[in-house]
């Protein structure tokens, strides 16, 4: 059995494994494999004994990401993407943290944005709430899908049975119970080439919309009101409180201006109102299915 399942997701409209030779390299070593995991049909191509695929056609990134955690063979599993690329040492810091700290089952590894020039290239946390973090040296608030290691054993099969679950109960249920340690050090380059507003919020939409999605389906439903409550109060957040949160870890970069704040405000905005919408339509469509099964048994 491998010491460590590197698993790299991809979506279906990725470019492809650009940077697995970066992990191959930096990881030199027998003890570890490869899961290529992404939304493509599954293929016969042939592929080296330390590399497997799997496809999982339409699939959504929280599914394949759940069934790359049942198909990894090692005892510890790294997430990653396929638009991230590993920094020097990221292995040894990750093995340095796990000699430390032998007891935690979840290490929350670091994410950089180094090569995406423009002001909207960001890293997306999906664990828990949504956070943008956008070109800002700091460290990920809890654990980012770009870039963790969980011990395989951790992972309980019930919570990774519906899509999104590894993401929206296995992780936020770890950093609870104080079983997870910051690994700053063992970073990758979080690649976001995003050439403008129009396509930031358009990336970020989808993402957030996806994540929400997952939450809904996973965790036990709320009231309907109390949802709704819930969504309307984070819009300001999102709107008049994160942009200027977020521009004052920019101080002393160009980025650091009132135009960042205003950026931010409409993509907070953008992002803010998905859950609403996603509320509201599960809402009316369970109230249009109501009425169709009351008419029908008259």
């Amino acid at each position: 059995m491998p010491e460590i399942t590197v698993l790299i997701t991809a979506p279906s409209d990725s470019e492809g494994y650009v940077y697995l030779g970066d992990w191959i390299t930096q990881a030199q070593s027998a003890d570890v494999e490869f899961l290529l995991a992404d939304a493509r049909p599954a293929s016969d191509e042939a592929l080296p004994p330390a590399l497997r695929r799997i496809g999982r056609p339409g699939g959504s990134v929280q599914g394949i990401i759940d069934e790359g955690m049942r198909q990894a063979r090692g005892a510890w599993v790294l997430l990653t993407e396929d638009h991230c690329r590993p920094l020097p040492g990221l292995f040894d810091a990750y093995r340095k943290a796990m000699r430390e700290h032998p007891h935690a089952d979840l290490y929350a590894g670091g994410v950089e944005n180094l090569t995406s020039t423009s002001p909207w290239g960001f890293a997306n946390f999906l664990a828990g709430l949504n956070h943008v973090w956008p070109r800002a040296h700091g460290t990920p608030p809890d654990a980012s899908n770009a870039n963790l290691l969980v011990r395989r054993s951790a992972i309980q099969a019930d919570e990774i049975a519906v899509d999104g679950g590894f993401l929206v109960r296995t992780l936020p249920c770890l950093i609870a119970q104080g079983r997870h340690v910051a690994c700053p050090d063992a970073c990758v380059d979080h690649i976001v080439p995003v050439s403008g507003p129009r396509e930031g919020m358009r990336i970020e939409h989808r993402i957030v919309t996806a994540a929400t999605m997952a939450r809904r389906n996973v965790l036990p439903p709320r009231p309907p009101l109390v949802q709704f409550l819930r969504d309307l109060a984070a819009i300001p957040y999102y709107v008049a409180i994160s942009p200027f949160a977020i521009t004052a870890h920019l101080r002393g970069t160009p980025q650091y201006a009132l135009g960042t704040v205003f950026r931010l405000a409409v993509l907070g905005g953008a992002i803010g109102i998905v859950p609403l919408k996603i509320d509201l339509k599960r809402w009316f469509s369970r109230r249009a299915r109501a009425k169709g099964a009351a008419s029908a048994s008259t």
